[in-house]
């Protein structure tokens, strides 16, 4: 009872059931209670308000019926009482002759919201005219860096993102999301180009970088790579598409310690316990290093983790003496790494000298790629070696970012298009001063014919009044440049395409 010096009631618990209170027992008393069977009184409690409110919120819970004499379970003796602490609550009753009852009891809950988030659908940095989605953790409302409010956003462009999330109590921040966009070249420009049935087409984009030509729109290996491609032989109406494209990545660096350090100390190792150590900044390509073979043979090399994990491996078969061992392990970006050989007795030379302080010039920084960082032996001894791999070659991961993909179509044209004409003769072709047309027409038309260079710009024009039968026309070509052209021949709402050459 501690410092109380008095009891406000006593509650007792029957063995056959049933309770009974005693208000105020004298203390230090004796009390003789006789169990007696007694009707309890009945009691019902109510919620006036939702019982999981936010913190700093309450709810009131009132008797609906109750006895003579009541105690809340905080130990409150009011009618009704306001909650606002987490519990389960009820009521004691009893009558004035101590029969006792428990009403219903109420649980009370203090909402906390939970910490909000963002899932990332696609990856954070990505080409221009990409996208990456990303949606918000379950809120009544949403707020975004960049002004929208839906729960989920596509983001397309390079920058932070993080959302507001309004809960039922409070709202909460996010993490940043970081999105970066790698630029994308202009999609090329280029017209479509007309030919003679069998002949070739050659298709150039001005000012391109990586220009991949493709068969069909949706293509994943080019049929060319360059700025000009000519066609195959085409004897149809073909369409292709071309794209431009920057490049990033496939950077080569070399580094790490040049050459064996030949002293009484170095030695061909014969334990495969110790090893070098490096980290990555960037996802990288080790793709050779060069080593020292006292034998030729089978040596399986290994890079582990920080934890001692497998990250690559390969077994390589190294000749006698010094030479280039081309491993191509692909190390993400990370710290703590080692490199090891993990075949017994191997038999490759490691430099040790302890006759210095760090007498070989860890760290080795390898283009802010990789830097060797020293080794794994403990102690102060620990920069007095450099095992194995020697001149390394660093490689990082080559991608392309793509303009959109454009599309170019080889018309294929002939006089069995034009149905008005019977015949058509173009010559001398190659030709040098004078270009002669012979149309021979089935009735009579307006015929019009038009010279243009490869750009599309008309040089020579004329429409003739021609009539069925013979008709003839005369382009004079001596303040023409020399090269190709093509004579367009318009009848009947139809176009057919000759390719003249002007030297």
């Amino acid at each position: 009872m501690g410092s109380a010096t008095s009891v406000d009631y006593a509650v007792i618990h029957w063995p056959a059931g049933g309770m009974k209170v005693i208000d105020n027992p004298a203390i230090n008393t004796t009390h003789e209670i006789i169990e007696a069977a007694c009707t309890p009184p009945s009691a019902t409690i109510s919620a006036n308000g939702p019982t999981d409110f936010c913190a700093g919120g309450s709810v009131n819970l009132s008797i609906v019926n109750g006895a003579t004499n009541q105690v809340w379970s905080n130990g409150e003796s009011t009618s009704s009482i306001n909650v606002m602490t987490p519990g389960i609550y009820g009521l004691l009753v009893w009558d004035n002759a101590g029969c006792a009852a428990y009403s219903n009891q109420i649980t009370v809950n203090i909402v906390t919201d939970p910490t909000p988030g963002i899932t990332v659908d696609g990856e954070l940095e990505f080409c221009e005219g990409g996208s990456v989605q990303l949606l918000a953790s379950s809120g009544n409302s949403y707020q975004w860096s960049n002004g929208e409010t839906s729960q989920a956003i596509s983001v397309t462009a390079a920058g932070d993102y993080h959302v507001l999330v309004t809960g039922p109590c409070q709202t909460l921040d996010t993490e940043m999301i970081s999105v970066s966009v790698t630029d994308a070249p202009d999609a090329p420009s280029i017209s479509d180009v007309y030919v003679n049935a069998g002949e070739t087409a050659t298709l150039t984009v001005t000012g391109g970088t990586n220009v991949n030509w493709y068969d069909s729109q949706n293509a994943t290996t080019p049929i060319f790579e360059g700025n000009s491609y000519t066609t195959p032989a085409i004897t149809a109406t073909t369409t292709y598409w071309v794209e431009d494209a920057f490049g990033y990545g496939g950077l080569n660096y070399d580094g790490g310690k040049s050459g064996q350090t030949q002293n009484n100390q170095g030695q061909y190792q014969q334990s495969n316990q110790y090893y070098l150590k490096f980290d990555v900044a960037e996802d990288a390509t080790i793709h050779s290093v060069h080593v020292y073979a006292n034998g030729a043979g089978n040596r399986t090399i290994q890079v582990i983790d920080t934890d001692g994990a497998e990250v690559a491996v390969g077994t390589f078969d190294i000749a006698d003496g010094e030479s280039d061992v081309v491993l191509d392990f692909f190390v993400p970006a990370g710290t703590g790494y080692g490199i090891r050989i993990t075949s017994n007795n191997p038999q490759l030379w490691r430099d040790k000298d302890l006759n210095s302080d760090a007498p070989f010039g860890f760290p080795y920084n390898i283009g802010n790629v990789v830097t060797i960082t020293g080794t794994n032996v403990g102690g102060a001894d620990t920069d007095n070696y450099y095992y194995y791999f020697y001149d390394w070659n660093v490689v990082t991961p080559y991608s392309e970012c793509a303009s959109s993909r454009v599309e170019v179509t080889v018309n294929v044209v002939g006089i069995e298009e034009l149905t008005n004409v019977r015949e058509l003769n173009v010559y001398p072709n190659p030709a040098s001063t004078e270009l002669n047309i012979s149309l021979n027409l089935i009735s009579n038309e307006k015929i019009n014919l038009n010279l243009t260079d490869m750009s599309g710009r008309v040089v020579r024009s004329v429409q003739m009044n021609a009539s069925a039968g013979s008709n003839q026309h005369s382009f004079n070509l001596s303040d023409v440049a020399a090269g190709i052209y093509n004579l367009n021949i318009q009848s009947g709402g139809r176009t057919a395409t000759k390719k003249v050459v002007v030297q």
